[in-house]
């Protein structure tokens, strides 16, 4: 039986901080996954990964992160790595090695990832879920601990109303565990007091949906362009309607 619904929230609830990653990569130049790549082939120890455990301040983010994103020799072997693998070049006329490269600023990309629009379509399934009073429902997201004071009005209303509408929010940022690791899960189950079998997980991302796999969630992926389909799918494993208005 399902007793608690948990959601994912870049790319779920609010758009997907990867499509502010590719608006970034277009803008100043750079190949399609370039900064992805980058970000992830610094590992564990990476600036990014440490700021979403909740090891370093904004302070002593921002000056590692653009240090990071500048240094072409690293991120250059890894995207020729990525290219590689994918079978593919980089685009005609880019030099990932070059004096030339475009100066990317880590702060300034960090605000772009967290400029988010809400999903309306999600949250008000959510609220539906909340109203059939059946369902615990958590959010569980890598994220950052942004001092209020550094934040947009934006992000802080998004922030507000997030927030709202979860019975846990469960932030990688505060417990210090990000997705996949699989403990950041069980952290959550054990604080909801459920087992991952009566969870339905929803995630953007492969790697994060087969940890939960891995532990017996029941999983559901969101596609970007491809909301109403997940929606359909955690109505089947839910028996709520959410095609219908949410009583509040």
């Amino acid at each position: 039986m399902i007793k608690c619904v948990i959601f994912d929230i870049g790319g779920v609830v609010v758009s997907s901080p990867l499509e502010a990653i590719r608006e970034y990569e277009r803008e100043k130049g750079l190949p399609a996954n370039y900064l992805n790549v980058a970000i992830q082939a610094r590992g564990q120890l990476g600036a990014f990964q440490r700021f979403e455990r909740g090891e370093i301040t904004l302070n002593e983010f921002a000056p590692l992160f653009t240090a990071e994103l500048n240094d072409t020799a690293n991120n250059g072997a890894a995207y020729a790595r990525f290219a590689r693998k994918k079978g593919s070049t980089l685009a005609p006329g880019v030099s990932l090695h070059s004096s030339s490269s475009p100066f990317l600023d880590g702060l300034e990309l960090l605000h772009r990832i967290l400029s988010t629009s809400v999903d309306m379509r999600m949250v008000d399934a959510i609220r539906r879920l909340k109203s059939s009073g059946r369902f615990k429902l958590a959010a569980l997201t890598n994220n950052f601990a942004i001092p209020k004071d550094a934040q947009t009005p934006a992000e802080r209303n998004t922030a507000d109303l997030l927030t709202g509408l979860f019975d846990a929010f469960f932030e990688s940022s505060v417990v210090g565990l990000r997705k996949p690791d699989p403990r950041f899960y069980l952290h959550a189950c054990e604080s909801l007091g459920v087992l991952p079998h009566e969870c339905v997980f929803l995630d953007d991302i492969g790697p994060n949906l087969k940890s939960a796999q891995d532990l017996g969630f029941h999983t559901i992926r969101v596609v970007v362009g491809h909301v109403p389909d997940a929606i359909a799918k955690l109505q089947q494993l839910t028996g709520v309607s959410l095609s219908s208005p949410a009583k509040l």
